[in-house]
């Protein structure tokens, strides 16, 4: 059994917050993606045992999953972190310009690797948009304006409108991507959507829809609302921090 008395010694550090900050904007958290933004340079165990304080502190939770391989880097990820009730309180008192969800996303196993890769894509897609504020979709409670809810979403504070993100891995019907198309375009507070795309052929196959005719390998389109950008190239260049290609 913890020992209660440990939760009320524990001193929050400005990166614990933003730590935490961070699980509540991913909704879901792998170790290798909280050592990789927050204890660079240092072993697992010093992550792990930071990690640890903080769960027996109630501030953040771990749920062990089946383990899946992640799309990017191919690491296993057998446990994923999320904020608590707690730490939430605590984010709304220290971040009081910020609008928080009150409840916290429960854990969807079947898109587990899909909603970890979104982590990954943010920080480049972000650098494109200083002047925005990313939000995951599964925060997005409020569905006034959006026949779709994305992905994620970057929005601005000089503006109704919001960029979508859609990051799509696997192929889908034709009948399928005409509906998700239609309902974007419908989306009054959609202002441009960015597919994020494992393949060239999944790219293919949504601007044929997206066109009304079958576009031919390496077409562009020419789209104003919709644009594109290859997976592995996303990534690239978010590992080397170089200039993006949205």
């Amino acid at each position: 059994m913890t020992d209660t008395s440990k939760k009320l010694n524990v001193l929050l550090t400005d990166r614990d917050c933003l730590l935490l900050l961070t699980l509540y904007e991913n909704v879901t958290t792998s170790f290798y993606q909280i050592q990789n933004l927050f204890f660079r340079g240092k072993n697992h165990a010093t992550a792990m045992n930071r990690l640890r304080q903080l769960e027996d502190a109630g501030y953040l939770s771990r749920t062990r999953i089946p383990r899946i391989r992640s799309w990017n880097g191919g690491r296993e990820v057998g446990v994923v972190f999320q904020v608590t009730t707690k730490s939430l309180r605590m984010l709304q008192m220290k971040y009081q310009s910020e609008n928080f969800v009150d409840k916290i996303p429960a854990i969807n196993p079947l898109s587990l690797d899909h909603d970890l890769l979104i982590n990954d894509i943010k920080p480049c897609i972000q650098r494109q948009f200083d002047n925005g504020k990313w939000i995951n979709g599964r925060h997005l409670l409020d569905s006034r304006g959006y026949k779709k809810i994305p992905d994620a979403v970057i929005e601005f504070a000089n503006s109704d409108r919001v960029i979508a993100i859609e990051l799509e891995l696997h192929t889908k019907s034709s009948i399928r991507y005409r509906q998700i198309i239609s309902e974007f375009r419908a989306s009054s507070k959609i202002e441009k959507v960015i597919y994020v795309t494992a393949s060239a052929q999944i790219d293919r196959k949504i601007i044929s829809e997206l066109e009304g005719f079958q576009v031919p390998n390496g077409y562009k389109t020419k789209s104003e609302i919709f644009s594109f950008i290859q997976l592995a190239e996303l990534l690239g260049q978010t590992t080397h921090q170089s200039e993006c290609l949205i």
